[in-house]
């Protein structure tokens, strides 16, 4: 399973085009994963999905079938250290300025907090079926192949307190640098106002596979097939900043979010593998999905400067989150009839799925 990253925030302005930061792949969609982590090479039936050419070498022909149901809790901890901004740049008694804009200065210390985050699936269906006669076996599955569950924080998220953070120091600057009555009011810093902030998120994406494989010969075999994946997520949540009553009270930021997302996408499929005597070898490679969510928000509401924060969330609007393409290779021998070894590779090529902003050309590599 890919891991939700966070990245540090230290600019003034944060722009962060997705929450949950990415698509998650869920490799473990079946029982048997608990036991053996390898499953590139097995011939069960959850090969359908880890394995589609082994099931070639399915002892007996007809139907086979598998279901499997598991529960997924998490917690979804961030210890979250960024630094902030508490002052202009001065020279000769007047601010510094490049393009058009006064240069910040940088806090002495980072902004430290740590933010609670739940996760919870109860229930994870997987279906998996096959039907071999002689050389040929056409197999599926249905899965929730990514995300799977909802997360809640009830403390926000980093990159909502960082972007509002730097949103409510710009909106201080013109007043601070006003020539009127008003010069030099007050810079707004971090230790002037409280945040109070929750995010709830939910991400699935439902698959069904189709496909067939081959019995080349007796020890070579081959698939192909196709996935429809159909996702459904969305966002709920609020971040209100006020001024602590020492500075006069008064609101500086509210957010509101409520917004669904839904998108498709198919997934070509091929396979191969190879059995020699004890030893067996499969290989399996998905290729990149083209997937366009788009928003249907039912509320939002921001600021000027929160745009970069929440604007891309607003009606309509198309983000990719392409899922990447995947290459496993696993080798498994049989040591006894019940005891086997296995081992697996995978790659996942993020570097050329579209990603919400580009995010993806900051990668160097998969």
């Amino acid at each position: 399973m890919r891991k939700i990253s966070l990245i540090g925030f230290v600019m003034l302005i944060v722009s962060i085009p997705t929450f949950a930061g990415g698509l998650l792949t869920n490799t473990n969609q079946h029982a048997a994963f608990l036991r053996m982590l390898s499953r590139g090479a097995t011939f069960e039936i959850d090969g359908a999905l880890s394995n589609p050419a082994g099931l070639a070498f399915l002892p007996n022909d007809g139907f086979h079938i598998g279901l499997s149901i598991q529960s997924a809790f998490q917690t979804r901890n961030i210890d979250a250290s960024f630094y902030t901004y508490n002052g202009i740049a001065m020279n000769n008694g007047a601010p510094v300025i490049v393009d058009g804009k006064p240069v910040p200065t940088k806090s002495d210390a980072p902004f430290n907090k740590y933010y609670k985050g739940k996760a919870a699936a109860p229930v994870i269906p997987s279906l998996f079926a096959a039907y071999k006669k002689g050389d040929w076996t056409i197999s599926g599955f249905f899965a929730i192949t990514g995300g799977g569950g909802k997360a809640s924080f009830d403390d926000g998220l980093p990159m909502f307190d960082a972007a509002a953070m730097a949103g409510i120091f710009q909106g201080s600057i013109p007043g601070y640098l006003n020539s009127g009555p008003e010069k030099h009011r007050p810079l707004v810093t971090p230790n002037m106002y409280d945040i109070n902030s929750a995010m709830d998120g939910k991400q699935y994406i439902y698959s069904l596979q189709l496909g067939l494989t081959y019995k080349i010969n007796d020890w070579l075999s081959a698939f192909a097939g196709g996935r429809m994946n159909y996702f459904t997520g969305g966002y709920k949540g609020f971040l209100n900043a006020n001024l602590k009553e020492a500075y006069g009270g008064g609101e500086l930021m509210d957010l509101e979010l409520d917004c669904d997302q839904t998108g498709w996408g198919l997934t070509p499929v091929l396979g191969v593998d190879a059995k020699f005597g004890k030893f067996n070898i499969g290989a399996k490679y998905e290729f990149k999905t083209n997937l366009n969510i788009e928003n249907k928000t039912n509320n939002l509401k921001y600021p000027d400067s929160a745009e970069s924060l929440v604007g891309s969330y607003k009606d309509g609007v198309n983000t990719p989150n392409d899922i990447p393409s995947m290459l496993s290779v696993a080798v498994a021998y049989e040591i006894l009839p019940v005891l086997r070894a296995s081992v697996e590779y995978h790659f996942y090529d993020d570097k050329k799925a579209g990603m919400a902003g580009d995010k993806q050309k900051y990668l160097t590599k998969g």
